[in-house]
C-alpha cells in the first residue's frame, strides 16, 4: 500500500498537500479541548490539565519510551528503501509516539463530551492512517500506539481519586 501510495504521490501533488495537512490535523484536537474547557472554572481546569497531563506522561513518556528502548523496529521507507514523503527521523518506529500522544487527548475530550469524542477518535484514526501512507509506521505500530494510548489514559483515572470525575463532570459556569 505505501509503495502505491508513494509512486501516487510523486504524479499528484495534490496528495502531498493533503499529507502536510494531516501533520497538523490533531491540532484540531487542541481546539476542542480548549472549548469544552473555556467555560469551566479555574479548579476544573487545573484537574482537566492534571488528568491529561499525568495520562501522556504515562503513554508517551513512559510506556512508549520503555517498549522502544527493548524493542527496535525499523521504520516503513528504511526497510523498504523509499524516501517517505514528509520529513521523518529513522527512529524507532514501534510503538507510534504520535497515536499514544493523541489518543489519550482524544480520551480526554470524550471523557468530557461524548458527541466531540467520536469525532476526535476520528481525527486520531485519520492521522495514524496518513503516518502509514506516508511510510512513518507500519499499522502495528498505529495499533499499538493506540493500545498505549488508552492504557496510559487508563492508569491515570485509576492513580487520580474518584472526587476527581465529579468535579470534572460538574457543568460548566455560564
Amino acid at each position: 500500500m505505501f509503495l502505491k501510495f508513494t509512486l501516487l504521490a510523486e504524479r499528484f501533488p495534490l496528495i502531498k498537500g493533503i499529507l502536510f495537512l494531516s501533520q497538523f490535523l490533531p491540532l484540531l484536537l487542541l481546539v476542542i479541548l480548549f472549548c469544552l474547557t473555556f467555560r469551566r472554572d479555574f479548579y476544573q481546569k487545573v484537574l482537566i490539565f492534571g488528568l491529561l497531563t499525568l495520562s501522556l506522561i504515562i503513554s508517551a513518556g513512559i510506556i512508549t519510551e520503555t517498549i522502544r528502548f527493548f524493542y527496535y523496529s525499523p521504520r516503513p521507507f528504511v526497510t523498504l528503501n523509499i524516501p517517505p514523503l514528509i520529513a521523518v527521523s529513522k527512529s524507532n518506529s514501534f510503538p507510534s509516539r504520535h497515536v499514544s500522544f493523541w489518543f489519550p487527548v482524544s480520551l480526554l475530550i470524550f471523557f468530557l463530551n461524548k458527541r466531540w469524542g467520536i469525532f476526535s477518535f476520528l481525527i486520531v484514526f485519520l492521522m495514524g492512517l496518513s503516518r502509514v501512507a506516508i511510510g512513518a509506521h507500519w499499522i502495528v505500530d498505529i495499533l499499538g500506539g493506540f493500545l498505549v494510548g488508552g492504557l496510559g489514559f487508563w492508569l491515570a483515572l485509576k492513580i487520580l481519586p474518584k472526587v476527581y470525575y465529579k468535579v470534572i463532570h460538574s457543568p460548566a459556569k455560564v
